[in-house]
């Protein structure tokens, strides 16, 4: 994926959508996560 895709769109009013940097994972959140395999799954 393109890096200057991964971002939040804000709408910002009438006719207004901006772009905001989407945080960094928090680590204790981080620690959580884990590969998961697509192998026979349906991925949209």
């Amino acid at each position: 994926m393109d890096p200057e895709l991964q971002v939040n769109l804000v709408w910002s009013g009438p006719g207004w959508i901006e772009r905001e940097a989407i945080p960094p994972v928090p680590p204790e959140i981080a620690s959580l996560m884990r590969e998961v395999s697509t192998v026979g799954k349906l991925v949209e």
